[in-house]
């Protein structure tokens, strides 16, 4: 998953779903690149897959979230909706083993602990790792 807080909060929520720790994207980032700064899926996907791996309806659905906050509880899922998810869960085996190759050994308690903590705390995870 990537920043898992808020899918965590309304799996939760909406259905009574608990995840159990989870390989998160973006906390794997920022053992990689350590920095304060939270980066999009699309812009992690350019890093460490290249251009042509981002996904096209980003920028749209970006703008419709933007003036409907609950775009994503409409069901049944539009199929626009579905290409979208597709779309992004079409990469994340290649972003894991990308990531996972670069967590260095002796963090990986670390990294393994904070994934943990963003699936399973309320709140905000700190990405200031270093």
């Amino acid at each position: 998953m990537h920043d898992c807080r808020s899918d965590r909060v309304n799996l939760k929520k909406d259905f009574g779903i608990v995840l159990g720790p989870v390989f998160d994207t973006q906390i794997a980032y920022h053992f990689v690149n350590p920095s304060r700064y939270r980066v999009g899926w699309n812009k992690l996907c350019k890093i460490f897959l290249g251009k042509n791996s981002e996904n096209p309806l980003k920028e749209k659905i970006h703008g419709i979230l933007k003036v409907n906050e609950v775009y994503w509880k409409k069901r049944p899922l539009t199929s626009e909706m579905i290409n979208y998810a597709a779309a992004d869960v079409i990469q994340l085996h290649s972003l894991y083993h990308k990531l996972d190759s670069r967590i260095w050994a002796s963090r990986r308690n670390d990294f393994e602990k904070m994934c943990a903590e963003a699936t399973l705390k309320e709140g905000q995870v700190s990405y200031n790792l270093f």
